[in-house]
């Protein structure tokens, strides 16, 4: 199977977020953010809970902050699963 996916800077990853409706309060965050974490987790992962049903689009209160926050919230979750 070929990818047909165009390689992204982390300056298009932030540009698509926010066409998407995505809040970025703090664009360098995101930057610094994006560079350690892996896009598709944070993305894929989790902010699917933020998306208007049947888009690509984010629902309004949407925020870089809030999926961020869950992918803490995921795996510290999972390191406290391992733990048990």
């Amino acid at each position: 199977m070929i990818n047909d996916k165009n390689f992204k800077t982390i300056e298009n990853q932030i540009d698509i977020l926010k066409n998407r409706g995505l809040s970025i309060k703090n664009d360098s965050e995101a930057n610094l953010y994006l560079l350690t974490n892996n896009y598709y987790n944070i993305i894929n992962g989790y902010s699917k809970y933020f998306m208007k049903q049947g888009t690509d689009e984010y629902i309004e209160s949407a925020s870089f902050d809030e999926a961020k926050g869950n992918v803490k919230k995921g795996i510290n979750d999972l390191k406290e699963g391992l733990n048990n």
